[in-house]
């Protein structure tokens, strides 16, 4: 196994590893990944998509930006939420921005839920 630098100390990857989707790289060395996978739910014979998000540490090599596909290794804790060590870029993921902007456009704008809400209360 390849031990990656992380504050000047060797973490060694362990357990399991995860391929998935980088969605967030706002934060400072760290990136925030998810993937899906399928639950059995017996009661109904069917599968039901889940979705699971982690932080992971990004090593200091290595440039990321959201879409990218990206192999993650479990390892002990960094901090308080970081319990992952990206450990390869696989490539970049098809139409990641189509479906960014498809889910900005779905969501409901807030301001003029509330102002409809005001002008109803007004009237009563």
């Amino acid at each position: 196994m390849k031990s990656i630098q992380v504050k000047g100390k060797a973490v060694l990857p362990k357990k399991k590893s995860y391929v998935g989707t980088v969605i967030s790289t706002k934060m400072n060395k760290a990136v925030v990944v998810s993937w899906e996978r399928r639950i059995r739910l017996p009661k109904f014979e069917r599968y039901q998509k889940r979705r699971t998000k982690v932080h992971a540490r990004v090593p200091d090599e290595m440039n990321l930006v959201e879409g990218d596909i990206v192999k993650v290794q479990e390892t002990r804790p960094l901090s308080k939420t970081i319990h992952f060590i990206v450990t390869e870029q696989l490539g970049k993921e098809k139409l990641y921005e189509h479906k960014k902007e498809a889910q900005e456009e779905a969501k409901v704008p807030k301001e003029e839920d509330e102002s409809d809400q005001s002008q109803d209360n007004e009237g009563a």
